[in-house]
């Protein structure tokens, strides 16, 4: 599934390392909600166009859909260069975090968009721009990188990342003050 989201609300406490088989969104609403950590709201990006709109929304009910703000169109960043500089683009994700969020907020991101390029971008973005950073507090991410040769089945990787660019790309995330975590 393709999917940006982002979840914000206010909570004291963070909640630890997400377990790989707990990924979906529901599993992480539930984790939070285990915590007693409600979304205010939930932004989500969705282009499967297998997936019916029934079908996406399952059962949740009204308390769920009141919070949601569901966009049928790709997240689109455009050139690397351009997102830094946060030039105007009416699909990019991190210029409505930028417009949603705030540093007081509770902010969740969940990266798994199946296109490397626009992750690479948004992640590339993120880290080198403390503002948009700021505004993030936990962030979990399907990493696309390049280990030992390994098919992951994510196909051709545009520009193969190694392991170690990755661990770096994490540790920068988290000098920034984001609990990053990432499954392959």
């Amino acid at each position: 599934m393709a999917t940006s989201q982002h979840i914000k609300g206010h909570a004291e406490n963070a909640m630890p390392a997400l377990p790989k088989e707990a990924l979906t969104e529901a599993e992480i609403k539930r984790l939070y909600k285990d915590r007693c950590l409600e979304p205010d709201a939930i932004f989500c990006w969705e282009l499967n166009k297998v997936i019916t709109s029934s079908d996406w929304w399952g059962d949740a009910g009204p308390e769920i859909r009141r919070k949601v703000r569901f966009f049928e169109v790709p997240v689109m960043e455009g050139e690397l260069h351009d997102a830094i500089a946060g030039a105007r683009n009416p699909n990019s994700f991190l210029q409505m975090l930028q417009l949603e969020a705030n540093p007081d907020d509770f902010v969740v991101v969940k990266l798994d968009i199946d296109t490397p390029a626009i992750e690479q971008t948004i992640i590339a973005t993120i880290t080198q721009r403390p503002d948009l950073a700021a505004l993030i507090d936990e962030l979990f991410f399907e990493y696309h990188f390049h280990f030992d040769g390994l098919n992951f089945g994510w196909g051709a990787v545009p520009e193969p990342i190694s392991v170690d660019a990755a661990l770096a790309t994490m540790h920068r995330l988290r000098e920034l003050g984001i609990r990053a975590h990432f499954w392959i």
